[in-house]
């Protein structure tokens, strides 16, 4: 699992799940890389007999094959989504020093695409997972993600979740401002607002056949 300290989470925030690439993503680049230095290694006598350049192309070779081999390793598995409790996290690895991460939070979200192109992508059920913010000209996106629709789904349940959450937060933060400024009404407004409020609650009495 991702090192949750490189993403720097919240007090009450924890991940929750990590959606990562297909693995024929970069298999092209390690199967290359594979069939280079075991060639390369068949003929490696063959080709040291060659002189300096058959030791010139020996090298050249096995240090591609090993470049393949590893980019295609490390970055199978270091371009992925993290979903926390609160965010959605971008791991976005460049080369291999330099590593980008971004984070979404879930009530921030205004869409969420899922593209499938092309007969693959359709018979082994991946495709191009795309979060769209709601402000804003960037936006997060992934390919080849299997089972795209149920991740998609997986996400929406997310921000539902998250914007109710969010929506009974901000009800409490005006229930508490409506008790701290309880003492600062006058007892006109006291009075009147104690109608108002015996009033919803007659309303909320009566029953459901009997409410406007």
């Amino acid at each position: 699992m991702y090192r949750e300290r490189n993403l720097a989470l919240r007090a009450d925030e924890t991940v929750v799940n990590i959606i990562r690439p297909s693995g024929a993503r970069h298999f092209l680049k390690i199967m290359l890389g594979f069939c280079m230095i075991t060639i390369n290694a068949f003929f490696t006598f063959w080709l040291w007999r060659q002189g300096i350049e058959g030791k010139i192309f020996y090298a050249v070779v096995w240090m591609l094959g090993v470049y393949l081999l590893l980019y295609g390793a490390l970055f199978q598995r270091s371009n992925f989504l993290v979903v926390t409790t609160e965010r959605v996290f971008d791991i976005h690895r460049e080369s291999f020093f330099d590593e980008t991460i971004s984070a979404l939070s879930f009530i921030d979200i205004s869409d969420i695409v899922v593209e499938q192109r092309g007969v693959f992508a359709s018979l082994f059920n991946y495709g191009i997972l795309t979060l769209h913010p709601r402000e804003g000209k960037f936006h997060f996106e992934i390919d080849k993600i299997p089972e795209p629709a149920r991740v998609r789904n997986l996400l929406l349940e997310r921000r539902e979740g998250a914007r109710m959450a969010n929506r009974l937060k901000e009800k409490d933060e005006v229930y508490k401002r409506f008790v701290n400024f309880l003492p600062q009404y006058s007892e006109s407004e006291l009075t009147l607002l104690y109608e108002k409020v015996h009033g919803q609650l007659l309303r909320l009495a009566k029953p459901a056949s009997e409410k406007p």
